[in-house]
């Protein structure tokens, strides 16, 4: 009887332990937004950028034809450092943007935790596709898109 109880403690013991082992790999990074444009253009919900001639690419597909000089093209080290396009699909506003609540990071893998946010230009202008690219100063190599539900969507 004791050895039983003994067991199935040992068991929730471990369990629980576990459970709580992968969250704390996790930590807080911090980003910088590189762009945050509306464009409809086929492009992934999130890539990571490898190059600076992939990013002056993809700068070039975001240009608007209506305005001759476009956003500055950012230098990046792809030694140290991740340039990541975000272009999720909106779930909740038609007409929204997407503001990053956090980055988390472990290893070489990046969770983006966001919320999706009312944009009256967005709505104004009937535009639906936002797109941001930010730069991390560490390199990754997975990313996973994470919306966050608020109370008010």
């Amino acid at each position: 009887m004791i050895k039983n109880i003994l067991l199935i403690t040992s068991f929730f013991i471990m369990t629980f332990s576990c459970v709580g082992t992968k969250e704390s790999q996790y930590h807080s990074i911090s980003f910088e937004e590189q762009l945050r444009t509306n464009v409809d253009i086929d492009l992934p919900e999130v890539k990571i950028v490898e190059n600076l001639h992939e990013l002056t690419d993809i700068y070039t597909k975001l240009q608007d034809p209506k305005y001759p000089r476009s956003a500055p093209i950012p230098y990046f080290d792809s030694e140290n450092e991740s340039m990541i396009l975000l272009k999720p699909q909106l779930k909740n506003h038609s007409n929204g943007d997407i503001e990053i609540i956090d980055v988390l990071m472990t290893g070489s893998e990046v969770i983006i935790n966001y919320k999706e946010i009312e944009n009256w230009e967005y709505a104004e202008k009937n535009q639906s596709h936002p797109i941001l690219i930010i730069k991390i100063n560490k390199v990754a190599k997975k990313v996973n898109l994470n919306l966050i539900k608020s109370n008010n969507t």
